[in-house]
């Protein structure tokens, strides 16, 4: 076995026990409501683990493996990120319109950073395998968007609610952000561009 073979198994054994690793730290994050603790230090340090084992992880592993393994691994991290963005987008819409009492302009930012953070994680991977694969993400963000819709209606038209100001605005920029998203990627995986060649991010 030459030197350049020992290197790759060893950078990919490295790279799997790092993505492991990210994925338990992960799992403690949201087991322990963690991601609720905004701004402490357990968060921050939390979510820089979380990029940083995620990141170096794959790094390594691609080094050790061919770029089909490569890809496949991606868009499974891919999937699964992309799935925590739209359920906290959800769980981030419903407290702020039914439960806004409990909100204010550092619990609206937390919710804003951790949802940035898992959305432009599944995106890039999405992006890395092809660029035609960003309509299945759009399609999450169509429906969670069109949900949240369906929660501002049941508030304002079914329940009446009086309107607030402050609620209100952060409302609209939820609602934007999830429109936002829904019709960039979408346009973006139909696009020439991405009938042609793949994006290397």
């Amino acid at each position: 076995m030459n030197t350049n073979t020992d290197r790759q198994i060893f950078a990919k054994f490295l790279g799997l026990l790092l993505l492991i690793a990210d994925l338990i730290t992960l799992y403690m994050f949201i087991h322990n409501y963690l991601f609720l603790n905004f701004w402490s230090s357990q968060w921050f340090i939390s979510i820089s683990f979380i990029i940083v084992l995620y990141g170096s992880g794959l790094a390594l592993f691609s080094i050790g493996s061919k770029e089909d393994s490569t890809k496949t691994i991606i868009l499974i991290f891919g999937v699964g990120y992309i799935l925590i963005s739209l359920v906290l987008y959800l769980f981030w819409g419903y407290n702020l319109t039914f439960r806004w009492y409990h909100n204010g302009l550092s619990t609206f930012m937390g919710y804003f950073v951790l949802f940035v953070v898992s959305a432009g994680v599944g995106i890039i991977c999405f992006n890395y395998c092809s660029v035609q694969y960003l309509r299945f993400p759009s399609y999450g963000y169509g429906l969670s968007n069109f949900t949240y819709i369906c929660f501002l209606l049941f508030k304002y038209v079914i329940k009446n609610r009086y309107l607030q100001t402050n609620i209100f605005i952060g409302e609209i920029i939820l609602l934007v952000i999830g429109a936002l998203l829904f019709l960039i990627l979408f346009f973006t995986s139909d696009s020439d561009k991405a009938l042609n060649r793949n994006w290397i991010v």
